[in-house]
Protein backbone atom coordinates (compact mmCIF):
# COMPACT_ATOMS: atom_id res chain seq x y z
CA UNK A 1 0.00 0.00 0.00
CA UNK A 2 2.83 2.38 0.81
CA UNK A 3 4.45 1.80 -2.58
CA UNK A 4 1.14 2.34 -4.39
CA UNK A 5 0.50 5.51 -2.40
CA UNK A 6 3.97 6.87 -3.13
CA UNK A 7 3.68 6.14 -6.88
CA UNK A 8 0.13 7.36 -7.38
CA UNK A 9 0.02 10.26 -4.94
CA UNK A 10 -3.18 8.86 -3.43
CA UNK A 11 -3.51 8.50 0.36
CA UNK A 12 -3.84 5.12 2.05
CA UNK A 13 -7.17 4.57 3.74
CA UNK A 14 -8.99 1.73 5.42
CA UNK A 15 -12.66 1.57 4.46
CA UNK A 16 -15.32 1.10 7.09
CA UNK A 17 -16.73 -2.40 7.46
CA UNK A 18 -19.72 -1.98 5.15
CA UNK A 19 -17.56 -0.55 2.37
CA UNK A 20 -14.96 -3.28 2.58
CA UNK A 21 -16.98 -6.39 1.79
CA UNK A 22 -18.27 -7.96 -1.37
CA UNK A 23 -16.02 -6.51 -4.04
CA UNK A 24 -13.49 -8.10 -6.36
CA UNK A 25 -10.65 -7.20 -3.98
CA UNK A 26 -12.36 -9.10 -1.18
CA UNK A 27 -12.97 -12.17 -3.34
CA UNK A 28 -9.35 -12.16 -4.52
CA UNK A 29 -7.94 -11.87 -0.99
CA UNK A 30 -10.14 -14.71 0.26
CA UNK A 31 -9.65 -16.99 -2.76
CA UNK A 32 -5.90 -16.58 -3.16
CA UNK A 33 -4.93 -15.68 0.43
CA UNK A 34 -2.94 -12.72 -0.90
CA UNK A 35 -3.11 -9.01 -0.17
CA UNK A 36 -5.49 -7.12 -2.44
CA UNK A 37 -5.96 -3.44 -3.14
CA UNK A 38 -8.48 -1.16 -4.72
CA UNK A 39 -6.81 1.77 -6.43
CA UNK A 40 -9.36 4.56 -6.43
CA UNK A 41 -8.89 6.77 -9.45
CA UNK A 42 -10.34 10.15 -8.70
CA UNK A 43 -12.87 12.10 -6.72
CA UNK A 44 -16.31 13.39 -7.51
CA UNK A 45 -19.21 11.97 -9.41
CA UNK A 46 -19.54 8.28 -10.10
CA UNK A 47 -18.84 7.27 -12.76
CA UNK A 48 -16.13 9.79 -13.47
CA UNK A 49 -16.46 11.67 -16.76
CA UNK A 50 -14.71 9.90 -19.64
CA UNK A 51 -12.91 13.17 -20.36
CA UNK A 52 -10.87 12.53 -17.19
CA UNK A 53 -9.58 9.13 -18.38
CA UNK A 54 -6.30 10.28 -19.96
CA UNK A 55 -5.40 12.47 -16.97
CA UNK A 56 -6.21 9.67 -14.51
CA UNK A 57 -4.29 7.08 -16.53
CA UNK A 58 -1.24 9.35 -16.70
CA UNK A 59 -1.36 9.68 -12.91
CA UNK A 60 -1.67 5.93 -12.17
CA UNK A 61 0.10 4.19 -15.07
CA UNK A 62 3.32 3.68 -13.09
CA UNK A 63 1.29 2.27 -10.18
CA UNK A 64 -0.46 -0.18 -12.51
CA UNK A 65 2.85 -1.29 -14.02
CA UNK A 66 4.38 -1.92 -10.59
CA UNK A 67 1.22 -3.72 -9.41
CA UNK A 68 1.47 -6.13 -12.34
CA UNK A 69 4.83 -7.46 -11.12
CA UNK A 70 4.27 -7.46 -7.36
Amino acid sequence: AEIFSMLSGYAISTPDYLSSCGGFKDWFAKEFKRPAFTIECGLGENPLPIENAAKIYKRIKETLAVASVM
